[in-house]
C-alpha cells in the first residue's frame, strides 16, 4: 500500500483548536504539501473539508480544485476557505484531507491524504498538550534567517518549566527545518534537567548557520520529555515558523514598577523589582508567557508564565526579578523582553534597555609605599623614592563601587600637567602598576615651594560617554627625591690611581679626556643629562636627552684638551658637575660631584 500523503496543515491552538477569535474576518489560509509538490505544477489538489455544526448541521467545502503553481510557498500551496464557513462552524469540528491530480492525468488519484481533525472555535477545557516551544528572536511566527541580523552564537530556543519537571529528565528538542526547496534539516539536541533548572525555562542556542540554512524555508518545532523516574514520554504542542523576516508590528515594552528611566539602582529596590506588561489582545487561558533578561553573553530565559482567567481578568501579568539578580549585574546593561506563545500564534514585545547601576562610590586610592607623616592631612601621603627604584602599585579600595564593565584609569598627577600619567586597571579590576619613571617625573613634589602630586581613579561607566567621568578623591602625594649619595659619580678614566692628578701627556684622544658615568637609578629615555666644568661655562653634555641606545650602557663624555690647557691651566684643580632632569626639564637633580683633579704636565 503507497504511503498517504501529509494532512494539510491548519493554525491551531494547544488544544487542536481554530481560533476564531484570532482569525476575525479574514478567510482562513492552509497549506498543503507532499513530498514532490514542486515537480507537480500544472497538477490540481483537491480539498476534501467534511464539517459539523455544534447543532449537528453538515459544514462541507468540496467542490473546488485548486491549481499547483506559482502560489507555492514552503509551507506548502496556500488553500482558503471562506469565513463564513468557519463561522457556521463555531463549536463544531472538522475532517480535512486531500487528493491530488498530477500533471498530464485525466482525473485525481483516487489516493485520499490523511486526515486532519480538529475543532472550531476554542473550548472552555483544560490544555491538553504541553506548551510550544518558543524562539527569543522570532516574532509573529516568523524568524528572520538574514545573517546581520541573527546573532552570531544562534538563536535561543527556551522550553517553559512542566508540573512533573524533575532533576535527571530528558528533554528533547525536535527541530525540522525545511530548506526552501523542500529539503529536511532536522536537529535534536537534548537538555538533561538539573536540579538548578527544575521550576525555570530550558534554554539552549541553536547555531547561526542552522537558521541560515532555511532562509525562506519553514520550521516544525516541539519538544519531548522522558522522566527520570519513567512513565510515558510526554510531547508538547507542535509550533511552526517562517523563515522570513517579521512583518507584525510588536507589542509595547515592559515597564518597571516605581522606576520612571534612567540607571537603576539595586539599592532602591531591596525586594527586586516587578516588570510589568500588559496582557495583549486575544490573550487565552493556557497562553505561555516568558520574559527573557539578557545581560551580556547571557541569554536565558529568566521566567515563563502560564496564563490563567485572574490573568485575563485583570488585564496584566507580572514578573519578579529579584534582588540579588540586580546585584550580581551591577553596572552592566540588561535587555528585558517578553514572548507569548500558544500553538499557531506567537508575538514579542519591543526590548526594554536598562542599565543596571548603583551611584558609584569611589573612595581615596590605596598606594603602596607610602606613608603619613607628622601632621599630614587625612588624604596626604609620602612616597621615598629611595624605596620605589622598581617602580610601585595603587589599588582600588575594597569599598569603592564601580561597574564590572566601567572604564579606570589611575590618573598620577592632574591632565595637562607635565609629568602626567594615565595608568589602566588591570585584569583583576583592582590594581594599577605605578611604572618608576611616572614616580621619577615627580621626585620634590610637594618639598619646598612645589605642589604636591594629585594622585586619582577616574571611571567612565560603561556605555557612557568620556566626559561622562567621575573622579575619585584625591591622594596628594609628597615624592621624596631619591638621595644624591646613591646616584653615581663621574669618574675621570685617565685619572684612575693618579691620587687626583690628571696628565696632559695622557690625553692621546682627539676627543680629549673621557669622563665615563654609570648607570643610574630610574634612568629612563626622554631625561636630560649636563655635565659640566664647575664654575666654568663649558659642558661636556649639554641638555643631552637621554636615547633608548643609553639605556644599560655606562654615559661617555670628553673634556677637550684645549680647554684644560686654555681654560683650567697646568697645576689648577677642577671637577665636574652631573645634573638630570627627570621630568622634561622643568627641575634638575644633581648627583654627586666629580673626584677634584689637579691639572700637570
Amino acid at each position: 500500500m503507497t504511503a498517504a500523503n501529509p494532512a494539510p496543515k491548519v493554525p491551531l491552538n494547544a488544544d487542536n483548536a481554530l481560533d476564531l477569535d484570532q482569525l476575525g474576518s479574514r478567510n482562513l489560509v492552509t497549506h498543503v504539501y507532499f513530498p514532490g509538490i514542486d515537480a507537480a505544477k500544472g497538477g490540481f489538489i483537491y480539498p476534501n473539508w467534511r464539517g459539523c455544526t455544534a447543532s449537528g448541521d453538515a459544514g462541507d467545502n468540496f467542490d473546488n480544485a485548486w491549481p499547483i503553481d506559482d502560489t507555492l510557498v514552503p509551507e506548502g500551496l496556500p488553500i482558503e476557505f471562506p469565513n463564513a464557513l468557519l463561522k457556521d462552524l463555531d463549536q463544531g469540528w472538522v475532517f480535512y484531507s486531500y487528493t491530488v491530480q498530477l500533471p498530464g492525468e485525466p482525473l485525481p488519484s483516487p489516493d485520499e491524504s490523511k486526515r486532519l481533525f480538529f475543532y472550531v472555535g476554542v473550548r472552555a477545557s483544560a490544555t491538553t498538550q504541553l506548551p510550544v516551544p518558543q524562539i527569543k528572536q522570532s516574532h509573529g511566527l516568523e524568524l528572520d534567517a538574514d545573517r546581520n541580523v541573527l546573532p552570531s552564537n544562534g538563536v535561543s530556543v527556551s522550553v517553559p518549566p512542566y508540573a512533573a519537571m524533575g532533576e535527571g529528565d530528558k528533554v528533547t528538542l525536535k527541530w525540522v527545518g525545511f530548506t526552501e526547496t523542500g529539503a529536511r534539516r532536522p536537529l535534536s539536541p537534548v537538555w538533561t534537567v538539573t536540579n538548578a533548572d527544575v521550576g525555570r525555562p530550558l534554554t539552549r542556542l541553536v547555531g547561526r548557520t542552522d537558521v541560515m540554512l532555511l532562509e525562506k524555508g519553514r520550521l516544525e518545532l516541539h519538544y519531548e520529555v522522558a522522566y527520570a523516574g519513567g512513565g510515558n514520554v510526554t510531547i508538547s504542542a507542535q509550533q511552526n515558523f517562517r523563515i522570513v523576516p517579521p512583518t507584525q508590528p510588536y507589542l509595547p515594552a515592559p515597564v518597571i514598577d516605581r522606576h520612571g528611566g534612567g540607571p537603576l539602582d539595586p539599592e532602591l529596590f531591596p525586594d527586586g523589582i516587578t516588570v510589568r506588561i500588559t496582557l495583549y489582545p486575544g490573550a487565552l487561558s493556557g497562553d505561555v508567557v516568558t520574559l527573557y533578561s539578557s545581560v551580556a553573553a547571557d541569554i536565558g530565559a529568566h521566567v515563563s508564565i502560564r496564563i490563567d482567567p485572574s490573568t485575563i481578568d485583570s488585564g496584566v501579568l507580572t514578573f519578579h526579578l529579584d534582588h540579588a539578580w540586580l546585584l550580581s549585574n551591577n553596572g552592566k546593561s540588561a535587555e528585558l523582553l517578553y514572548q507569548y506563545a500558544r500553538s499557531g500564534q506567537s508575538l514579542a514585545g519591543d526590548p526594554l534597555s536598562l542599565l543596571i547601576r548603583k551611584p558609584l562610590e569611589l573612595p581615596l586610592p590605596e598606594i603602596a609605599n607610602t606613608a603619613q607623616e607628622p601632621g599630614d592631612d587625612p588624604n596626604e601621603r609620602m612616597m621615598d623614592a629611595g624605596v620605589t627604584t622598581a617602580g610601585s602599585q595603587a589599588s582600588v579600595p575594597d569599598g569603592a563601587v564601580i561597574g564590572a564593565n566601567d572604564s579606570v584609569h589611575l590618573h598620577w598627577g592632574k591632565p595637562g600637567e607635565p609629568g602626567h600619567v594615565a595608568i589602566p586597571v588591570a585584569a583583576d579590576r583592582k590594581t594599577f602598576t605605578i611604572p618608576k619613571n611616572a614616580i621619577a617625573m615627580h621626585m620634590g613634589a610637594g618639598e619646598g615651594a612645589r605642589e604636591r602630586l594629585s594622585v586619582y581613579y577616574r571611571v567612565v561607566p560603561s556605555g557612557e560617554p568620556a566626559e561622562n567621568y567621575q573622579d575619585s578623591k584625591f591622594v596628594y602625594l609628597k615624592v621624596k627625591p631619591f638621595p644624591q649619595n646613591r646616584f653615581p659619580t663621574i669618574q675621570c678614566e685617565l685619572a684612575q690611581g693618579t691620587g687626583g692628578k690628571l696628565s696632559l701627556g695622557l690625553i692621546t684622544d682627539p676627543r680629549g679626556a673621557k669622563y665615563n658615568l654609570a648607570q643610574w637609578s630610574y634612568l629612563h629615555e626622554g631625561q636630560i643629562l649636563n655635565i659640566k666644568v664647575i664654575n666654568k661655562d663649558h659642558y661636556l653634555l649639554k641638555d643631552y636627552v637621554v636615547t633608548a641606545a643609553d639605556v644599560g650602557k655606562v654615559k661617555e663624555s670628553w673634556l677637550a684638551k684645549d680647554f684644560l690647557v686654555n681654560q683650567v691651566g697646568l697645576n689648577n684643580k677642577f671637577k665636574v658637575s652631573v645634573t638630570v632632569s627627570f621630568d622634561g626639564g622643568r627641575t634638575h637633580l644633581s648627583f654627586p660631584d666629580s673626584p677634584e683633579l689637579t691639572l700637570i704636565n
